[in-house]
């Protein structure tokens, strides 16, 4: 069951992972005039690398699973692919938050 489950979330992959990299183009376009471009590009730049070297794995890993060692092997370093873009979210948020607008409520 387990190797069938990650099977399938191979499978899914590249067709979701995109979406990370679409998903921080907007955001880089609705903050990009309060934000250092520096940051900014920085921060884009690690959306397109990390979601590719994680396309690349799905792929590979996808094409050559084999015994439940590798198996778990592959999901293991699926999952350290998913936190690492999870990181960057909140990596973005914690570097992009002095610089965005405030607004108070009373």
């Amino acid at each position: 069951m387990f190797v069938e489950g990650v099977r399938s979330l191979l499978a899914g992959t590249p067709r979701s992972i995109p979406f990370n990299t679409v998903l921080a183009i907007v955001v880089a376009v609705i903050i990009r005039e309060s934000v250092p471009h520096t940051l900014l590009y920085i921060w884009l730049a690690a959306f397109v690398v990390i979601p590719a070297a994680r396309l690349m794995h799905a792929l590979y890993a996808k094409a050559r699973l084999g015994p439940i060692r590798q198996v778990r092997n592959h999901f293991i370093t699926y999952t350290v692919f998913t936190g690492m873009n999870g990181l960057l979210w909140g990596g973005g948020f914690i570097l992009f938050e002095p610089y965005l607008p405030t607004t108070k409520v009373a």
